[in-house]
């Protein structure tokens, strides 16, 4: 059986932009993946993972840089996707509830994905 993926939504987002942006992460036989570069045709960007399999690092990348896990670059997004595809893991979106707002209007973020008979 797959396992199943809780994405939170800043996890979803860099997902979102790797797909907008058409990104393919490519395996190296190290273990990092090669993705690249829309705002410099022809490089790269290495993206590497710890032990466990967490994305820890996206070399050569500002957006990693300014946002590192807690708001990862869509080149870890790319990455995490391409990994959910390789295990046929089910991602699943984290509701996150809009607080503020009253009751009859308080919504939940869409799901990227959604799980073998959701609704």
């Amino acid at each position: 059986m797959a396992a199943t993926i809780t994405v939170t939504p800043t996890w979803q987002s860099a997902m979102e932009r790797a797909l907008r942006d058409r990104l393919k992460a490519t395996r190296q036989l190290d273990g990092t993946y090669r993705v690249p570069s829309v705002s410099e045709p022809g490089k790269w960007h290495i993206v590497s993972l710890d032990e466990a399999g967490h994305i820890v690092d996206c070399s050569e990348c500002k957006g990693w840089e300014s946002g590192g896990r807690e708001r990862p670059c869509k080149h870890a997004g790319a990455v995490a996707l391409g990994r959910a595809y390789e295990t046929r893991a089910h991602l699943v979106i984290a509701q996150r509830r809009v607080e503020n707002l009253p009751v009859q209007t308080r919504t939940t973020r869409s799901q990227l994905y959604r799980t073998e008979g959701a609704a």
